[in-house]
């Protein structure tokens, strides 16, 4: 910087000595120009005839004056000039030093630079040799334990009851008899080949007792030439390939969440429970909710029937997965896929048994309900099911009917099915907050179309399901994706498809079933993967701790991992970014742990009969509500509302049950209004539980009898519990709310929806509600 400074001081010097310097030549050309021609006479004497001898010498003395001053300061600038050239030759001088000592200072640190690096990969090779010693010496030591865990296990295994795989599953060379593992005989994964396995592999081995398990003994013996052995043998052959049906499985648990493996782990625990003693074990409980789709709508050709229940993919699942089993534990029984009856008492030959809760018209919003409030079939409300089936994707893929006409379908029906199955997916994950293991869940598409006005409309719930299927990380499965390609091939085709109509036919049915029954066989080959490697892990580790050799057999390899919390991921929508998913999650972590450290979660008791010794027991009453149904024919029909209305009503006038299904599948089960004026309430007296809320799930239709249909509904309570309501002092009522229902809307369809009245404050358990319903 001092340097520079200097360089330009000097220009600007010499700028301005350049200046003077040729000012001052200008002068001496002028004064020697004129004292030439003075000596010349070159100037006439004219010029100067008016002026004195005396002013002329003062002139010219001044004028001398300042040329010798001009002279003096010349010499005095030449002088400078070369002060300032010496000054600048001594700073190059100066600059070329130090330039020489940076060159030397560079060299000595390329030089030391050079050194250190030579010596830094020395050090670098010496630690990679001492690193590999390290990892050579681990890996002995891993490879003593692995001798030691499996020379352990190979001798239990040999030791055990049906230890030489008599007991059938899989039957062949590569089962886990034959290979060492680490699951003790009875654990669902010692029936499969150790380490790991594959679905593919599975199916392939043992298609032929796949195909034989895929037959439905309850379909009207008319019909069972659509069906038959070479039927289904050609489409699993030759069109469903495992490669095909791999295409299906959109997501499958990792155990990213405490609900994910922890479900799929008990579900494990159950089946095996169920085969060492099926007398006392009831077997897995899986209900499935969804439309009439679910139900089986067209399943038979030509039916008119509301529900093909037997000819329905909920049923044939049932059959494959009870038929199945059967067949590789050679079994001597058939249950035939009816694992037993509604009122618990289990068919032992079964190991699942499969709900179908379906009802005709619903959507998510209603099943959300039906799992929030517990609106189970009689074998599921005590304690609740162990798998949940979501199935309303082609009821969820209708475009709403107030859409605009130049609206985005498939943004319009993504942002709704992603709100509502979120709400299902939150409600089912909480169902069972009393349980020490939530619900196993798992979403089926079985939509192709045809609804939405474009093929991206068409592929929303796709899209969406598999979105959500990783975030909260439960099973997805979509029939549509397994044979979408096909399908859209030839749309003419009917065996997948029926582009005239959401519904479609047998093969279709089956083929859903097989590909949740592979998604199910893919799962477990997960499980047991992950299983297998978590307590290789545990126990070598604990070997190498304890020292070779001296460790007995470890016990408790088969617990379950510490998990976290319970939690639910924040809610997906667009209000969530990556400015705010870190501190959203860190909330929901603290939300689940305060809840537990808090004790918000209050679990009553019921008493229930012990089926093994009769006697009175106490057991969680998971259920949140003390009254909760909806009609399905089957399951609450005619038979169970009358009985219910006429156990609860303080009033009733001009309304009835509607069970006219002879006419056909459009006329559905429930309590309908027969005049203008039709008016009934209903008291529920001695609350066993605390009301808060109030859903009422009803039907909106089209047409001429549901033209301008409206109820109020009121809700109070009080009274002195002497009389009926209606007739109770009006200063002895507490009104609480009230609100309008309409039954008609301008679709062609019938749809079931939900009003909720939440109460201004709760009902306490032990007291009144009385709910009035009003034509107006």
């Amino acid at each position: 910087m001092k340097l520079s400074i200097k360089l330009i001081g000097i220009g600007l010097l010499s700028l301005w000595l350049l200046s003077v310097i040729y000012q001052t030549w200008i002068v001496h050309q002028r004064s020697n120009v004129w004292r030439n021609q003075n000596h010349n006479d070159f100037i006439s004497p004219a010029i100067f005839y008016h002026e004195s001898s005396s002013a002329k010498d003062d002139k010219l003395a001044e004028t001398l004056s300042k040329l010798e001053t001009l002279e003096n300061m010349h010499v005095k600038d030449e002088k400078m000039m070369k002060s300032l050239q010496e000054q600048l030759a001594e700073d190059k001088q100066e600059i070329e030093s130090l330039t020489e000592n940076l060159k030397n200072i560079m060299s000595e640190f390329t030089s030391d630079k050079k050194d250190l690096g030579a010596e830094s990969r020395k050090k670098d090779t010496k630690l990679n040799e001492l690193t590999q010693q390290l990892q050579s010496k681990q890996w002995e030591l891993n490879e003593l334990a692995k001798v030691k865990v499996e020379g352990q296990y190979k001798s239990n295994i040999a030791d055990a009851p049906g230890g030489t795989g008599d007991e059938g599953l899989p039957s062949s060379e590569s089962s886990a008899t034959t290979t060492e593992s680490l699951f003790k005989t009875g654990e669902i994964c010692s029936l499969f080949p150790s380490p790991s396995f594959t679905a593919s592999s599975m199916w392939l081995e043992h298609l032929p007792t796949i195909i034989t398990s895929s037959w439905n003994p309850d379909m009207p013996k008319k019909l069972m030439g659509l069906e038959s052995d070479d039927k289904i043998r050609h489409l699993l052959t030759n069109v469903l390939t495992p490669a095909r049906l791999r295409r299906g499985i959109s997501h499958l648990p990792t155990g990213a969440y405490s609900h994910s493996h922890d479900s799929v782990q008990n579900v494990m625990h159950i089946i095996e429970e169920r085969i060492k003693d099926p007398q006392h074990n009831p077997p897995l409980r899986v209900a499935v909710f969804g439309g009439s789709l679910t139900l089986g709508r067209n399943c038979i050709p030509n039916s008119r029937k509301g529900a093909d229940r037997e000819c329905s993919w909920v049923h044939r699942f049932e059959l494959l997965m009870n038929q199945f089993a059967n067949k590789m534990m050679k079994n001597d029984g058939d249950c035939n896929g009816d694992a037993g009856s509604e009122n618990g008492d289990f068919n032992t030959t079964c190991i699942v048994k499969v709900y179908n809760v379906g009802i005709g018209g619903t959507d998510s919003v209603v099943g959300s309900s039906m799992v929030k409030y517990w609106m189970y079939p009689d074998g599921l409300k005590e304690i609740g099911p162990d798998v949940i089936i979501h199935n309303y994707s082609t009821n969820d893929s209708l475009p709403p009917h107030d859409m605009e006409e130049d609206a985005d379908t498939y943004t319009v029906v993504s942002n709704r099915i992603r709100a509502t199955i979120q709400e299902f997916i939150r409600n089912a994950l909480r169902s069972k907050p009393c349980s020490k293991h939530l619900p196993l869940i798992v979403t089926v598409d079985d939509y192709l179309g045809p609804q939405s006005k474009d093929l991206l409309g068409e592929l929303s719930f796709s899209t969406v399901m598999t979105q959500l299927a990783k975030w909260y990380d439960f099973a997805a499965i979509s029939y549509g994706d397994t044979v979408r390609d096909v399908v859209y091939e030839n749309i003419n085709d009917r065996t997948f498809f029926n582009q005239n109509d959401v519904h479609y036919g047998i093969s279709a049915h089956q083929t859903i079933a097989w590909s949740v029954g592979f998604a199910a066989l893919e799962l477990v080959s997960n499980y047991c993967d992950d299983e297998y490697r978590q307590r290789k892990e545990r126990l070598t580790k604990s070997l190498l701790q304890d020292g070779i050799g001296t460790s007995d057999d470890k016990q408790g390899l088969e617990e379950e991992i510490p998990r976290h919390q319970f939690f639910l991921p924040p809610l997906l929508s667009s209000g969530l970014t990556l400015g705010n998913i870190t501190s959203d999650f860190n909330k929901a972590h603290d939300e689940a742990v305060d809840v537990a450290a808090e004790g918000q979660i209050i679990c009553g008791d019921m008493e229930t009969i012990d089926n093994n010794t009769t006697d009175s027991v106490k057991e969680k009453d998971h259920n949140p509500c003390p009254i909760a149904w909806i009609s399905v024919p089957g399951i609450f029909g005619g038979l169970q509302i009358n009985r219910f209305m006429e156990d609860q009503k303080s009033f009733k006038k001009g309304w009835r049950v509607e069970d006219n299904l002879a006419d056909g599948w459009r006329n559905k089960v429930g309590w309908v209004a027969e005049a203008p004026d039709s008016t009934f309430s209903l008291s529920f007296r001695n609350l066993t539980k605390s009301i808060k809320t109030v859903s009422i799930l009803y039907l909106r239709s089209y047409g001429e009898k549901w033209e301008g249909s409206r109820v109020n509904v009121t809700l109070a309570t009080g009274g002195t519990g002497k009389k009926r309501f209606e007739m109770e002092k009006d200063k002895d009522k507490i009104f609480l709310t009230s609100g309008d229902i309409s039954g008609n809307h301008n679709q062609t369809t019938s749809l079931t929806l939900l009003e909720e009245f939440v109460l201004p404050k709760a009902v306490p358990e032990g007291d009144l509600l009385n709910i009035k319903f009003d034509m107006i």
